[in-house]
């Protein structure tokens, strides 16, 4: 393997901008999020989009989002002497894909520029706004419905997508938050669950819990526990430890509840609010315990461990029933693409089995639903024995709790929640 190539003093892919437990932020709401989606001069929106808006997509409710647009025809030319624009999270894609992808397509002059986003609040106000004209963005199922209704995207031609039904879950080929995939192909799945040395925890101690969430609440940890800095994430893990599985209640007492749980864990334990609680700190043994996408943790042990230091080291619950926190990424084509022809063949690009599996093995950790990848078998090829249970398979897409959509005045009391942790109650 090797050597990871991130700066440490970048963000990586899921850094926010707010760091730390004392200072409190002010995060936009959907409301917000909703109004600088809307362009100059557009119309009220239809009974259709508010009823899309108000009950967002869920698995047992699967949305077919709406068509503003025709996709662009098959026989679309490749743009010569393009410049593709991608948006993405940072440290999130291998930048050698780039070159590659650029040599592929040398006849035709191509370039490939990288513009990041740190937040996907941020990203998605600075798109709404124009501030950015990309050809490729990598938003979470979310903001899908937000971005659709206030005709930021463009429909994908699945003529030119051949890779998505050759070598991806059939999940991704009729997802519940976008039937007949009109918008979307997946980018990278992964799971929510704790993360902890296994040289201060030992395995035994998280596998006779009736309740492992329960051990970032140990009093035993204390200083030495990091929880995300992220008001859905930490909510949701809070709602998990009391066995909602329905991470995106509306449920005002629900939420209360979580809020209330998150304060008590964080008086107990002097837990600290980070982003790279795992990746970074807990492989440099500062924190030996926390809450972690499977993506972070298999990070952490593939590159960031000192030298000398073994991966198993490091280990990684997620409920064995498959009922914990399930989430993946998303390409799109907004609607402002220049260069949409050759937005296609990057995103089939990555949808190529080689590609995507060289961007998780050799760069960002998070693995991809791929046909070809045999979970059980990324041990140990890719990712230690002691993270097994990091390993992302199929059937938890339909056991999992995805954290999805909620509506503005369900947003609103995240914030207000989030806002009173962020103060210290």
């Amino acid at each position: 393997m090797h050597p990871h190539p991130w700066p440490m003093g970048r963000m990586n892919r899921r850094d926010f901008l707010r760091r730390s437990a004392g200072a409190a932020v002010a995060l936009p709401g959907a409301a917000a999020i909703l109004a600088a989606c809307t362009k100059p001069g557009q119309t009220s929106r239809t009974s259709i989009e508010e009823r899309l808006l108000a009950n967002p997509a869920r698995p047992d409710h699967p949305v077919t989002l709406p068509l503003y647009q025709d996709p662009i025809s098959p026989s679309t030319p490749i743009e010569k002497g393009a410049t593709l624009q991608i948006y993405n999270w940072a440290d999130y894609l291998w930048p050698r894909l780039f070159r590659e992808f650029e040599d592929k397509f040398s006849k035709y002059d191509v370039k490939v520029s990288l513009t990041t986003f740190n937040d996907i609040d941020g990203g998605v106000a600075k798109l709404s706004a124009g501030q950015v004209a990309p050809d490729v963005f990598f938003p979470d199922p979310s903001e899908l419905t937000k971005l659709v209704v206030s005709k930021l995207l463009q429909p994908l031609q699945h003529d030119l997508l051949p890779n998505l039904a050759a070598n991806y879950w059939s999940e991704f080929q009729n997802p519940f938050y976008d039937q007949q995939w009109r918008y979307t192909v997946p980018y990278t799945v992964y799971t929510t669950g704790i993360a902890y040395r296994r040289d201060h925890i030992p395995d035994s101690k998280i596998q006779s819990m009736s309740n492992p969430y329960e051990i970032l609440w140990d009093p035993e940890y204390k200083g030495r526990v990091t929880i995300y800095d992220d008001r859905r994430e930490t909510m949701s893990m809070a709602l998990m430890k009391n066995g909602i599985k329905d991470v995106n209640t509306g449920d005002p007492k629900l939420i209360d509840m979580a809020k209330d749980d998150v304060l008590k864990l964080i008086d107990a334990t002097n837990a600290q609010l980070t982003i790279n609680g795992v990746y970074v700190k807990m492989a440099e043994d500062v924190y030996w315990v926390g809450s972690s996408w499977s993506g972070d943790v298999v990070a952490a042990a593939i590159y960031y461990l000192p030298k000398g230091v073994s991966p198993d080291v490091l280990g990684f619950w997620y409920p064995s029933d498959g009922g914990g926190v399930i989430g993946n990424d998303l390409m799109v084509i907004p609607s402002s693409a220049n260069s949409p022809r050759l937005a296609h063949e990057f995103v089939n690009f990555m949808l190529d089995k080689t590609n995507s599996f060289a961007n998780f093995e050799n760069w960002n950790g998070y693995q991809t639903p791929m046909n070809s990848i045999n979970p059980s078998a990324l041990v140990p090829k890719v990712i230690p024995p002691s993270l097994e249970e990091a390993v992302v398979v199929p059937k938890f897409f339909d056991t999992g709790s995805f954290i999805l959509g909620v509506s503005p005045s369900v947003d609103a009391l995240y914030s207000q929640a989030w806002d009173e942790i962020k103060a210290g109650g």
